[in-house]
């Protein structure tokens, strides 16, 4: 990417990375970028290119830079690649950035845009859970549905629900404190219609779905072992989700705050369905949901039910780990 400031903002302008202002206050929609000389920083800026206006934007009007105080867009996009790219948490960040890059950054700096990125993905993903069924359409489904428990907080158990179209290998994840059978219940009902083939283990939860022509396999795992079953009546790939999950967590965020958990989930999520994608392909993707998640307000999207966690989990018995915060 081009290192003068003007080349830089012109390349992500073209990429639709930056927006720029839709009309000035005299009327004008065309604008010229420009290097704002009082500032040492070599910062940028939109210029009406009416003569008689010449009125300035900031660089980062309308785009996803705009959430940050720091308007060098040069920095905020390195960040960025530390996050979708090389899947660093804020700690390898900021060393990454220092030390390779000899660029300066706070470590304050980079967990807000960690942050912000989080908070767009989390609501990208709650617009496509309420939007896309699960599965491909009109195609046979063999659904297979698994709990796994993550994380233990103060005496309390944190499941982690899932379940996978064995087809399109598409997913869902939500989390609770409970795994009974009236939380699997409302949790299956919600993402699978009647009629659907389930495949689930042994546990005694999803007895309520053992009745006649359901078309409902479980099957029997044997500790240490087992049978997983075969081709789509198979609970192999949802168990499969748990080791990347897991395994994930526990290399980035094993410190993290428990009361964001659901946002590394869903982080992790989002990064295990785009996983196929180029890195360029990464950088764009992520600004078409901020597009996305940008043009629909919060008030429209369903608020969660109580039984399952949500992103912004307030818990009034937990409180952030400060030494946590350094692996976010």
């Amino acid at each position: 990417m081009e290192s003068d400031p003007i080349s830089y903002a012109i390349v992500l302008y073209k990429k639709g990375y930056l927006v720029g202002p839709k009309v000035c206050v005299c009327g004008n929609k065309c604008f010229n970028i420009y290097k704002d000389l009082k500032y040492k920083t070599n910062q940028c800026s939109f210029s009406c290119n009416n003569y008689k206006c010449k009125r300035k934007f900031p660089i980062t009007i309308n785009s996803f830079f705009q959430n940050f105080p720091n308007q060098n867009i040069r920095l905020i996009s390195e960040i960025m690649k530390c996050f979708l790219i090389r899947e660093f948490n804020a700690a390898k960040a900021y060393k990454y950035i220092n030390n390779e890059l000899k660029l300066f950054v706070s470590d304050k700096l980079i967990r807000k845009v960690f942050t912000e990125m989080r908070k767009i993905i989390c609501k990208y993903l709650k617009i496509e859970y309420q939007s896309k069924p699960l599965g491909e359409k009109d195609a046979e489904k063999y659904f297979s549905v698994d709990e796994s428990l993550i994380n233990h907080y103060k005496g309390k158990q944190v499941w982690l629900l899932g379940i996978s179209d064995n087809l399109s290998k598409d997913f869902r994840i939500e989390a609770s404190y409970y795994r009974d059978e009236s939380t699997l219940k409302e949790f299956i009902t919600t993402y699978v219609d009647n009629g659907n083939k389930i495949v689930t283990d042994g546990w005694n939860g999803y007895a309520f779905l053992d009745s006649p022509n359901s078309g409902y396999l479980r099957i029997q795992h044997i500790h240490g072992g087992g049978d997983f079953g075969y081709g789509l009546q198979s609970t192999s790939h949802i168990e499969m989700l748990w080791a990347q999950i897991k395994g994930k967590i526990k290399e980035n965020y094993h410190l993290y705050p428990y009361k964001v958990f659901m946002m590394f989930v869903r982080e992790i999520e989002y990064k295990i369905k785009n996983r196929h994608l180029n890195d360029e392909e990464k950088i764009k993707k992520f600004f078409e949901i901020y597009q996305t998640a940008n043009s629909i307000e919060d008030s429209a999207l369903k608020n969660p039910n109580n039984t399952f966690l949500d992103e912004n989990l307030n818990d009034s018995d937990t409180s952030s780990n400060e030494s946590g915060e350094e692996d976010i």
